[in-house]
């Protein structure tokens, strides 16, 4: 639930008033003042240093604000990371909110505030949830930034990621390595407890926009599941090297990313019963290799 999904790299270039059917090129950024695109996949690309909206159905591509890893809000705004921390971009007003700043902890400290990776927001808007990349995972309230509950693992090489909201403010996240597998947090988030999952070790949860659905991976299959894990009819979905789903917000489709080489990765859509729909990478948009800006992760959804 809520409209962050999880992390991907792609190449991207820009384009800002191009006809359909035309090929894009770089550009400036556009406007924010005029709000965020609809219908739109907000990605980032860390070699621009630039969050991008692409349009689902025209790959049209809008260079949007500094950042990475986006995600929309439930109030439609924007929360990206940048150098300054976890940051938040309201359409129509000038410049960003720094929701929590960063600051370097000294090594083999690692703080709620010196890393900040693959952030999602609850669906009432009040608080972001986001990992460390190192084993922590982290709750700030959205407004002041105050730390209100954290899961840390003993060493880099345990502990938990990859956060999704729910109804009610649920939380699920997945473990890593000692500690793999899924689990779910409720208010205030003191104590978390394992979901049980047919197989071992599935990560890159997803709840859906209605809250009574998941997306979860295993290995290289997509699994559909209800909130508690259980299996949703049909098979689970190959995907040949995927990761991070994510639910279209219409409920129309799901999707995920899918490694595709060294320097871009494809991205994958599907219709609601899992059939495949669309590759971007299949499309072939002629910004898409015509200009290498660089790899970065992030999506987001709207």
């Amino acid at each position: 639930m809520g409209a962050r999904m999880l992390g991907w790299v792609l190449v991207l270039a820009a384009c800002v008033g191009c006809d359909d059917g035309a090929v894009p090129g770089p550009s400036e950024p556009a406007p924010f003042l005029e709000g965020l695109p609809t219908a739109s996949l907000y990605v980032s690309a860390a070699g621009s240093g630039f969050v991008y909206a692409l349009d689902q159905r025209t790959f049209r591509a809008t260079k949007l604000v500094p950042g990475t890893y986006p995600t929309i809000t439930p109030d439609g705004r924007l929360v990206t990371v940048d150098g300054r921390g976890l940051v938040e971009w309201t359409p129509g007003e000038p410049g960003s909110r720094v929701i929590v700043p960063l600051a370097i902890g000294g090594p083999g400290t690692p703080r709620f505030d010196d890393t900040f990776r693959m952030p999602a927001v609850s669906p009432d808007g009040r608080f972001v949830a986001y990992d460390d990349g190192l084993g922590g995972l982290y709750i700030v309230n959205r407004s002041s930034g105050d730390l209100l509950a954290s899961f840390v693992g003993e060493n880099v090489f345990v502990g938990f990621e990859h956060a999704t909201w729910g109804a009610e403010n649920l939380l699920v996240f997945s473990g890593r390595s000692e500690d793999a597998g899924l689990y779910r947090s409720s208010p205030p988030w003191t104590s978390h407890e394992p979901i049980s999952f047919l197989y071992p070790a599935p990560r890159w949860p997803s709840i859906s926009p209605d809250g009574t659905e998941m997306l979860v991976m295993h290995g290289d299959d997509l699994f559909r599941t209800d909130i508690d894990g259980r299996l949703k009819g049909g098979s689970a979905t190959p995907t040949f090297l995927g990761y991070d789903p994510f639910w279209l917000t219409d409920g129309a489709g799901i999707g995920y990313v899918r490694f595709f080489d060294g320097y871009v990765d494809d991205v994958i859509l599907l219709t609601s019963d899992g059939s495949p729909a669309l590759s971007l990478l299949g499309e072939r948009p002629a910004w898409l290799f015509d200009t290498a800006i660089g790899l970065g992760p992030g999506i987001g959804v709207r």
